[in-house]
C-alpha cells in the first residue's frame, strides 16, 4: 500500500508523469550527433528533439492505479502540513540529497488514524530500461524510481498530532489554498480542527483531495 503538472512557490510538484519511450530511438542518431558538441549543446538538442517529436511528460492522472490513498505530511520544524498520495513512496524527483534533507524523519498521517515516521529513502535508479530512456529521465528532472522504510511513531499521540497541524497552519496559513480543497479560511479550518477526535475527522476539516489531486512525487 505504501509503497508536472502543478507546482508550488516552494517547488513541490503536483501529480506524477509518465514518459513515453516508444519513439525515443528514433532521434538516436541525432543525439549521437549533439555529443560532438559540448554538453550543454547536447542536452539542449536533446530537449529541442523531445519537443519536436512529442516525447513531452504526459500526466497520469487517469494512470494511477487502485489502492493509493492520501496521507498527510508532517513537518514541525518547516511548519508545514501537506497531502500527499502513498505514490509518492514509489518516486522522487531532483536532488537525492534535497529529497533526504526534506523529507527523511517526517511525520506521516493516515486517515485511519496510523502515525508512521519516514526512516529511509533508497533510489533505485532513473527510470527505463535502456541507457536512452534513463537520459530522458535525467534529462526531464532527474526522475528516479524508490523505495521507502517507514516504522511506527511512538508516543506520537492524537493530540499531538492535532497540535502540530494546527501549529503548522497558524504559520503557514496559505498551504490551505494551495494544497487542500477547503472552501473557509485558515480560522475556521483550525476551529474545526479543535474540535476534532479522530483523524479521519482531521483529514475532513483540512479538506483533503482524492489522490490524484495530492503531491505524488518526493522532491
Amino acid at each position: 500500500m505504501f509503497a508536472e503538472c502543478g507546482s508550488s512557490d516552494n517547488g513541490l510538484r503536483r501529480r506524477s508523469k509518465i514518459f513515453d519511450f516508444d519513439r525515443l530511438s528514433a532521434g538516436c542518431d541525432l543525439i549521437l550527433h549533439c555529443f560532438n558538441h559540448r554538453l550543454s549543446d547536447c542536452f539542449e538538442a536533446f530537449r529541442r528533439v523531445c519537443r519536436q517529436e512529442g516525447w513531452s511528460r504526459v500526466e497520469a492522472v487517469n494512470e494511477i492505479p487502485d489502492g493509493f490513498e492520501c496521507v498527510l505530511f508532517l513537518n514541525e520544524d518547516e511548519g508545514t502540513v501537506l497531502p500527499y498520495s502513498t505514490q509518492a513512496f514509489t518516486v522522487m524527483e531532483g536532488s537525492a540529497r534535497k529529497v533526504l534533507r526534506n523529507h527523511v524523519d517526517v511525520l506521516i498521517v493516515t486517515r485511519a488514524g496510523a502515525v508512521l515516521r519516514l526512516e529511509k529513502i533508497q533510489s533505485l535508479g532513473y527510470f527505463g530500461e535502456t541507457m536512452w530512456q534513463r537520459a530522458f529521465s535525467f534529462m526531464n528532472g532527474s526522475v528516479r524510481r524508490i523505495e521507502v522504510t517507514l516504522r511506527p511513531a511512538h508516543g506520537i499521540s492524537f493530540e499531538e498530532v492535532r497540535r502540530v497541524i494546527i501549529s503548522c497552519l497558524r504559520r503557514k496559513p496559505e498551504l490551505l489554498s494551495q494544497y487542500f480543497a477547503t472552501t473557509v479560511g485558515a480560522h475556521a479550518v483550525v476551529e474545526l480542527l479543535s474540535q476534532a477526535t479522530t483523524c479521519r475527522e482531521l483529514f475532513d476539516a483540512l479538506g483533503v483531495p482524492d489522490p490524484q489531486d495530492t503531491l505524488d512525487v518526493l522532491s
